[in-house]
């Protein structure tokens, strides 16, 4: 009889034991994250590349579209940025003044170009997606590497210098003195440079 009872209490315990066991939370294992997901922007050969991000989606569909507007964002707000920084070495250079030109204005004109047409030129290379808990179930976060050619980038910023010299030259015509005309022409050199430059080497 003690044999009996001692079995069944051995193999009581072992059945919780396997039960708890069962049970026992597990940690699910991320895959690591892919290296070009956190280097941008890249440089190879004649295209740029940039990594876009979207938010956590239920649907899939919703962060693969949301990750090519975050990198079509991230393109015009890099280029816009190296544009500005050429902007101002440049109007140093031509010894102009802050009145004669505005880098911020160029550089917004110079995005407007790049977004109405870089941003169809910008075309996913790879993908990578995570799942992530929300307070509705778990969603979609995606990463998008996105390549856009230099080219495409160049000739935007030429078709924004072009306007720029345009209205500079417009402006030296216009003017009432000599200095003034003669700070508008130095302008207008100074975007007929940029024009043979480009953003991006």
């Amino acid at each position: 009889m003690k044999k009996v009872l001692y079995g069944l209490m051995v193999g009581l315990i072992s059945l919780m034991l396997v039960g708890c066991a069962a049970q026992a939370p597990q940690t699910p294992v991320q895959p690591q994250r892919p290296s070009w997901t956190m280097n941008e922007p890249e440089v190879e050969g004649s295209d740029l590349y940039f990594v876009g991000i979207s938010a956590v989606w239920a649907s899939e569909q919703d962060a693969r579209d949301n990750a090519l507007v975050n990198a079509n964002r991230r393109v015009i707000e890099y280029i816009g940025t190296e544009a500005k920084a050429k902007f101002e070495r440049a109007r140093v250079s031509h010894g102009l003044s802050s009145d004669a030109i505005d880098p911020t204005a160029a550089t917004r004109d110079f995005q407007r170009q790049v977004a109405e047409n870089v941003t169809s030129q910008v075309k996913s290379t790879k993908w990578y997606m995570e799942r992530e808990e929300t307070a509705t179930g778990k969603g979609y976060k995606y990463f998008v590497l996105a390549r856009v050619p230099k080219a495409a980038l160049n000739n935007a910023f030429k078709n924004a210098m072009e306007m720029e010299k345009a209205k500079a030259e417009k402006k030296a015509k216009e003017a009432r003195d000599a200095a003034a005309q003669t700070q508008a022409q130095k302008a207008a050199d100074m975007w007929a440079d940029m024009v043979e430059q480009g953003v991006v080497d």
